[in-house]
């Protein structure tokens, strides 16, 4: 892999070149490997993206470490990386430094048309497909009034713009987004504001536009800012379609929601404790947070606290 990188370096375009301190940056996804599933005999494999850093600065060029993009931008500080399949196909997408703009950057690189993030925001997107070849990204820009709403591209309508979801706009500014499609609906989930200045935990069903507060979430938070993740997987222990939000709370430690994948609005029961073989103890505050169901549990992927490198925990599926 290259040690320099010369994309951007005679930035005309965008905003001024600044030095930026790149050197906490830890964006991470995590999907299957479509080419490896339903082989008979053997084992599925991961791929793992994750931002890399050099130089410390604005030339700085995150990308992945075991294999160079052919074009590697510089990332928007505090952005995220998502990955998704679509027609077989792994695509990872990013938020571009210089213009704040979503761009696709494997397995080709191409900015979005209609889906640009203002040069304020954290730069955090999110995505999820229905399985049958059609896909979304959601990320948070102001409105016309100024407002933090969260909007919707729909990636089979390239020349469409991107749509407000609905009621979105009690997002706190800054807040992570998480979207997922459990097999009926859409998802999208966000940290809120309430009319108390209390922040919980929110869902918004991108289908029906139904809006879910998951209680009890508050004092998880304390009003800070939470990372947090989601996942479907059926519980073999159960034999029931689940879903399962986890979220790193204010002490930089994972919390789960769980609720049965149904026809009816989730009911999430009261957090439990996370079953993890690992030792994942504290997370660091700057790690994204990546899952993946496996047979008995769920994967996770995350930089614990001190580290410098992700790490893979196994949290098994309780009754």
């Amino acid at each position: 892999m290259s040690t320099t990188c010369n994309c951007h370096s005679n930035n005309t375009n965008g905003a001024t070149q600044q030095n930026v301190d790149y050197s906490k940056m830890h964006a991470l996804t995590a999907i299957l490997n479509p080419q490896t599933l339903g082989r008979a005999g053997k084992k599925s494999k991961v791929l793992l993206y994750q931002s890399l850093t050099q130089n410390g600065s604005w030339n700085s060029c995150p990308g992945q470490p075991w294999q160079s993009f052919t074009m590697s931008p510089v990332l928007k500080l505090g952005s995220n990386l998502v990955s998704l399949v679509v027609d077989d196909v792994v695509h990872v997408y990013g938020v571009t430094a210089h213009d704040s703009s979503i761009c696709l950057l494997s397995p080709v690189y191409q900015p979005l048309k209609e889906a640009k993030i203002g040069l304020e925001m954290t730069g955090k997107i999110v995505g999820c497909t229905d399985g049958k070849g059609t896909g979304w990204i959601y990320y948070q820009s102001k409105d016309s009034e100024k407002r933090g709403c969260i909007w919707e591209k729909n990636l089979s309508k390239p020349n469409d713009r991107a749509r407000k979801i609905g009621d979105s706009e009690k997002a706190m500014l800054g807040t992570d987004i998480v979207a997922f499609h459990d097999g009926k609906r859409r998802w999208i989930v966000y940290q809120n504001w309430t009319n108390d200045n209390v922040s919980e935990v929110e869902m918004v069903c991108c289908d029906d536009k139904s809006i879910l507060t998951i209680k009890n979430t508050s004092n998880a938070i304390d009003e800070k800012f939470i990372e947090i993740a989601a996942t479907t997987a059926v519980n073999t222990k159960t034999n029931k379609n689940m879903m399962y939000i986890y979220f790193r709370d204010h002490k930089a430690q994972l919390q789960v929601y769980a609720a049965e994948i149904n026809d009816n609005a989730p009911k999430f029961r009261a957090p439990s404790e996370i079953n993890v073989s690992g030792g994942l103890g504290k997370l660091d505050l700057d790690s994204s947070i990546a899952f993946l169901p496996d047979k008995d549990g769920i994967v996770i992927y995350a930089i614990p606290d001190g580290g410098d490198s992700f790490d893979s925990f196994f949290d098994e599926f309780s009754d």
